[in-house]
């Protein structure tokens, strides 16, 4: 057949033509596919590296927070009242407030009698001058 060709002048016929350009086509094709391929997968593993780089980073940053977060706590534990022990001493403040109120009612009581019972010596004294 190819040596029929040759006698006859004709390289290629149509449908060899249309054949071997489709096969171009699809051959480009095929190597511009092979080349968008790498290109995503090159793409993918630098996004999984960059988000392994940003996980990483974020776990050494929340490591700091909870460490600072400690030291806070301890801090705040030396320096402030809990709410327990401020209970606590406000309850005995008002228990000291009441003994005191009643010691000055009771102090008064008594003194207002001996008061009254002086007023009247003092009364009837004027009274016999």
């Amino acid at each position: 057949m190819v040596w029929r060709r040759m006698r006859t002048g004709k390289l290629m016929d149509w449908t060899q033509v249309i054949v071997a350009i489709v096969s171009l086509v699809i051959t480009g094709a095929a190597v511009v596919l092979w080349f968008l391929y790498q290109s995503v997968r090159d793409e993918a593993r630098e996004a999984k590296k960059a988000a392994a780089d940003v996980a990483a980073e974020a776990d050494k940053k929340h490591d700091s927070l909870k460490s600072e977060f400690g030291d806070y706590k301890l801090y705040a534990e030396q320096r402030f009242v809990t709410q327990g022990a401020l209970s606590q001493a406000i309850d005995g403040l008002n228990r000291a407030i009441e003994s005191l109120t009643t010691n000055i009612r009771d102090m008064n009581t008594m003194f207002s009698g001996k008061l009254d019972s002086l007023h009247r010596r003092l009364d009837d004294k004027v009274d016999k001058s």
